[in-house]
């Protein structure tokens, strides 16, 4: 009888025997022990960061740059000597796996213990962190293998750069009420919304009239991803004030303001003339001229006026300074006041 591709663990000597169970015309027997010493193999570490989309699809089995609070996982794979160990891909290559495998990996980031520093390799001979959040700025990941029985830790532990963005912030203003009267208070409330599973928002937000800051106490309520509905991380600013409509410089009607009036008092001076002129009774002609003349003049003040004394639009906007995890954004709004 022959035995094919039979693995066995490396290290100390084993002695094997073969036991025949016997049958009804022979008796059981035993072999002579053979002694077989299996030499360790070499391995490699094989170590990389896993990214995932909304939907957790994998995106990348080795990404080295990702915004802070994203999906991801840091994953280790024990590696044999020959073949390829591609676990995640598709379809798999798994000639290079070292599914036997035992031992710990130990991660350093920036030469100091990744969250547990060590971990223990799964009965699949891989690994992974999670969950892991790695903060904004450049990390040197550092895994070294221990090795086993049956496998050699690797010469040289596995390097891995890093480079971590802040995540984007979306700035939203609403006011309650959007109407109001010369003595109704307003309150403003603008959500810094993050795609962030990580800490809390902090920073400050500024609202402004126009280009005009808005003075008062603004409070603030964060919420880290774990504490989220949404599972993402929010920040949440109000404030309540009153608001007034800022004066607006006037649009410019022209090079010289004043140019049309000129022109038409001009205009209506000469057909004053003109209609004292043709008129046979000139006291009629005083008054159909000063009518005229009047009338010209009225009709250039009420051009260069422009008033209005309807509704005003308050333009409201609130500017999100960002933190260490955080960037920068704003958000605008209106606020009617009758």
């Amino acid at each position: 009888m022959t035995l094919n591709n039979v693995i066995l663990a490396g290290g100390s000597p084993v002695n094997l025997t073969a036991h025949y169970a016997g049958d009804g015309t022979f008796a059981p027997s035993d072999s002579t022990p053979v002694s077989i010493t299996v030499n360790k193999e070499n391995s490699s570490l094989q170590v990389g960061i896993v990214t995932f989309d909304s939907s957790r699809r994998i995106t990348n089995t080795n990404a080295t740059s990702f915004a802070y609070g994203s999906p991801y996982i840091l994953r280790f794979d024990i590696l044999k000597s020959t073949g390829t160990c591609q676990l995640l891909n598709t379809p798999p290559s798994t000639s290079g796996c070292a599914f036997d495998a035992t031992g710990t990996v130990t991660v350093t980031d920036n030469g100091s213990p990744l969250d547990e520093g060590t971990f223990h390799v799964n009965a699949e001979g891989s690994g992974e962190d999670q969950p892991i959040q790695l903060p904004p700025g450049t990390h040197n990941l550092s895994a070294a293998y221990s090795g086993d029985n049956s496998y050699n830790a690797p010469a040289a532990a596995s390097a891995l750069p890093l480079t971590v963005s802040k995540a984007t912030t979306n700035t939203q203003v609403l006011p309650s009420p959007s109407s109001i009267t010369t003595s109704t208070s307003v309150t403003l409330t603008a959500t810094i919304h993050t795609q962030s599973n990580g800490a809390a928002p902090t920073g400050t937000v500024q609202f402004l009239n126009g280009s005009t800051p808005i003075s008062g106490t603004v409070t603030y309520t964060g919420q880290s991803g774990a504490q989220s509905a949404t599972g993402f991380a929010t920040l949440t600013a109000t404030l309540t004030t009153t608001l007034s409509v800022l004066p607006v410089a006037p649009t410019p009607r022209g090079p010289l303001p004043f140019a049309p009036l000129l022109i038409l008092a001009c205009v209506s001076v000469i057909l004053a003339f003109l209609t004292l002129k043709l008129s046979q009774n000139k006291r009629r002609g005083y008054v159909y001229a000063s009518l005229l003349l009047l009338t010209a003049l009225a009709a250039g003040i009420a051009g260069c006026s422009g008033g209005s004394s309807g509704p005003k639009t308050i333009p409201i906007s609130a500017q999100y300074s960002g933190d260490t995890n955080y960037s920068s954004s704003s958000g605008s709004t209106t606020v009617t006041k009758q």
